[in-house]
């Protein structure tokens, strides 16, 4: 599991596989969609190739096809150097994970209330992925006491009256549960915890 590191998987699921030789080199998916093969190495779960995200030589994330279906899957590792054996991995109907995040990262924080945007989206309508309606007023997120660079805030894209904060992490920010609060014109939100 890539958010977990739990050895277990599910269909549709983010995962790692860890080893050496994986890869000649190292190599991210460009775009979406991912493809099957990066810097010749490609992963293959019975018998059929899935998507890749990254490759490096001691680690693959890549993601299982979502109509996998749940009991025992083969997974092979193909480089230029040839083919890994057959692994076994047990399929489950569900293998839930949450990504954390480090100092530095980006955070996403959704959120009500923000106030007027622009270009205005009329009440019960989706916000436009294109032009994106940003936030008038100015958006602050502290986290564990500390400003947040923002980079984001406006509504988001697709939903009706839901806003999105997309915010780094401090990098100075000690590891630990931090309080998360979204400060609009001087009015604080309710503070949520981030771990």
């Amino acid at each position: 599991n890539a958010a977990s590191s739990v050895p277990a998987v599910a269909p549709g699921i983010l995962f790692s596989i860890y080893g050496s030789d994986l890869a000649l080199t190292t190599a991210h998916a460009p775009a979406l969609p991912l493809p099957s093969e990066l810097a010749g190495t490609s992963v293959t779960v019975n018998g059929a190739p899935i998507p890749l995200l990254y490759v490096s030589p001691q680690q693959i994330n890549a993601q299982l096809p979502f109509h996998l279906p749940v009991g025992p899957a083969q997974v092979v590792v193909h480089t230029p150097a040839g083919a890994t054996a057959p692994q076994s991995v047990p399929v489950t109907p569900a293998a839930p994970g949450v990504f954390t995040a480090v100092p530095g990262a980006t955070v996403v924080l959704y959120a009500t209330g923000l106030g007027p945007v622009a270009p205005p989206v009329p009440a019960g309508f989706p916000a436009s992925a294109s032009p994106v309606s940003l936030c008038i007023l100015e958006v602050t997120v502290r986290i564990g006491g500390k400003d947040a660079a923002v980079s984001y805030a406006g509504l988001a894209p697709g939903w009706a009256g839901l806003y999105q904060v997309n915010a780094q992490l401090p990098a100075d920010l000690p590891p630990a549960a931090h309080p998360v609060v979204i400060l609009v014109n001087g009015v604080s939100s309710n503070a949520v915890t981030l771990r």
